[in-house]
């Protein structure tokens, strides 16, 4: 066993202070997550790679809201919405560490792990936890295994890079929310050739009836397809293009 790792199951991690409010944590995941925002595509390809470069049978999403953890994408793991207390990803949230390792003969008290897709309890769990830029954690990216085992410490690292990767798409989806849901201003993005990637439906709807408006197939690109119609709540816009 990896000594990082080992240290780590050895532990006793029930007397970490955090550094964080639940009601910062909450106000901060409202901002990337309310349940159904989230299509269960917008992360499959991150799930699988880590499952791949884990040599696990199983990977999933779990973001932690007040009474819940949400799975809003897994491969091989059960994706079912369930009560946060003594799920492992709401214990790991807990947690001082980037990189949380639990098996089932060693848990903390009262905590179990999660499923894989045919209802099996895994035997081994490891998890990126994923926080904001504020240090506010929100979820976990995870590996299941059906048995006992400990990542090595290369396997641990890749965890972490994919998590700070799922991190930075719920950023990027965050703010293509915010963009869609602004309807009295036209907001366009382009590349660095200048040529329209995609508009909101501001654009859409201000363009659409102005004579000097280019026509819609000469812009070269579509927008961005509202696959889930929940957004999350409305934050401050970014800078981008914008025409009023």
């Amino acid at each position: 066993m990896d000594s990082r790792a080992e240290h780590f199951l050895n532990t006793d991690h029930s007397t970490h202070a955090r550094e964080w409010t639940e009601t910062q944590r909450l106000t901060a995941l409202a901002r990337y997550f309310v349940p159904g925002s989230l299509c269960e595509t917008d992360f499959h390809d991150l799930l699988a790679l880590a499952a791949e470069l884990c040599a696990a049978p199983a990977a999933a999403l779990h973001l932690i809201t007040a009474e819940q953890q949400h799975c809003p994408t897994a491969v091989g793991a059960d994706r079912a919405t369930v009560p946060r207390n003594g799920t492992a990803s709401a214990w790991a949230i807990e947690q001082a560490e980037s990189l949380v390792l639990l098996q089932a003969d060693r848990l903390p008290d009262g905590v179990e792990l999660p499923r894989l897709a045919d209802g099996t309890p895994a035997a081994s769990y490891a998890a990126a936890v994923l926080r904001t830029a504020d240090g506010l954690p929100l979820g976990t990216l995870c590996v299941l295994d059906r048995e006992p085992r400990v990542l090595d410490a290369d396997a641990g690292r890749r965890l972490q890079s994919l998590g700070r990767q799922a991190m930075a798409q719920l950023e990027l989806l965050r703010d293509r929310h915010i963009i869609d849901s602004v309807i009295d201003h036209a907001v366009i993005t382009l590349d660095l050739q200048g040529r329209i990637t995609s508009w909101n439906e501001g654009a859409h709807r201000i363009l659409s009836t102005t004579a000097a408006a280019p026509r819609r197939s000469s812009w070269k690109a579509k927008p961005s397809p509202a696959c889930c119609s929940t957004p999350p709540a409305k934050a401050s816009i970014p800078s981008t293009a914008a025409a009023p």
